[in-house]
């Protein structure tokens, strides 16, 4: 289970009452967007929906600086979200009424608040992570894997139904958190691979090497056990 569904989510709504889009004035509903690589297939996916639903847009771009201006260029549409924070996301996200993304953390918030959402599976993000989500929470229908197949299934302009997610969650959330408690109060092994001993300074290994070559074969066992009293210090 994604750590975000296994922490206490009052966490996301502390985080969120920091945001300055608290301050800002939003429409009443709106469709979000958070799309992390743009395409104009995914730009017409998304045109379709906020026409269908008649809901103005907010929109969410990869949240590293560098790629910003050139995913705004690809995207090409008004309203994409500048300078944008955690706290932002989290609270355009939780408030919105409806939201599209290709991003599987997109997906996983809009689970856990509890959003109309389509996701679209980003391969270049990894396919994998798209397909366990949709898995274990029983929500197949939710995703596409290509965003040109949107305007064609009528079925993802509906309501979604929590209920069966939610019991879902209560109970992967039970036994992660059981997992992560039972792991942290284990007793710590003693194994020879978890010890940890501090790298000899060259003269005291060049010591030991001469030490082993050299003089070894001449001492007495008494005085072999001085000198391995000294260099343990």
């Amino acid at each position: 289970l994604d750590p975000i569904f296994a922490v206490n989510p009052d966490i996301f709504k502390t985080l969120m009452s920091q945001s300055r889009a608290a301050k800002r004035k939003l429409p009443e509903s709106y469709l979000c967007t958070y799309i992390l690589d743009p395409t104009p297939e995914k730009r017409e996916a998304i045109q379709y929906l906020a026409d269908k639903k008649g809901l103005p847009m907010i929109h969410m771009l990869d949240g590293y600086q560098e790629y910003f201006e050139e995913n705004k260029e690809k995207f090409a549409m008004e309203g994409v979200v500048e300078d944008l924070k955690v706290e932002d996301w989290l609270y355009y996200l939780y408030h919105c009424d409806f939201l599209l993304t290709d991003s599987c953390h997109g997906a996983s918030f809009a689970i856990l608040f509890q959003k109309d959402f389509v996701c679209i599976g980003n391969a270049s993000r990894g396919l994998p992570r798209f397909e366990s989500l949709a898995n274990v929470f029983h929500m197949e229908d939710r995703f596409v894997y290509d965003a040109a197949e949107i305007p064609k299934r009528r079925e993802l302009l509906k309501e979604i139904d929590f209920s069966e997610s939610e019991r879902i969650l209560q109970k992967e959330r039970a036994q992660s958190r059981k997992w992560l408690k039972h792991h942290l109060d284990a007793p710590i092994r003693k194994e020879k691979h978890n010890l940890y001993e501090p790298p000899k300074p060259l003269w005291k290994k060049a010591a030991v090497k001469s030490y082993q070559i050299f003089l070894k074969p001449f001492l007495s066992e008494e005085k072999k056990a001085k000198i391995r009293e000294k260099f343990r210090r």
